[in-house]
């Protein structure tokens, strides 16, 4: 916080407080008319700060999207087969193409 671009310190008359760390306050006890002036709080982050005064208006920030990193998998993928809940109907025997069929006999 500063007073006419001059950091105020926090005092008895001073009292400056951080609400989980969202919000910020500026309380001035026993205002006079020597407490006049342009308050100005100045917000830094580790990426940086911006100085807002009062009635500037403040800028609509848009969060960005995170990029996500995808880990392939470590350990094989089974993928589940569909059983049928009832079994196929067996296919009818047939002899095998090289086996002779015995004819019946003839004019006896």
């Amino acid at each position: 916080w500063s007073k006419n671009d001059q950091e105020v310190e926090p005092s008895d008359h001073y009292v400056v407080a951080m609400d989980s760390g969202k919000f910020a306050s500026l309380t001035i006890k026993g205002v006079s008319l020597e407490d006049s002036g342009k308050y100005t709080m100045t917000v830094q982050n580790k990426y940086g700060g911006d100085v807002y005064k009062h009635g500037d208006r403040i800028p609509e920030i848009k969060p960005t999207p995170t990029p996500k990193r995808i880990m392939p998998p470590t350990v094989p993928i089974v993928i589940p087969t569909a059983m049928s809940a009832t079994p196929a109907p067996a296919a009818a025997k047939s002899p095998p193409q090289n086996a002779k069929t015995a004819a019946p006999p003839r004019g006896m």
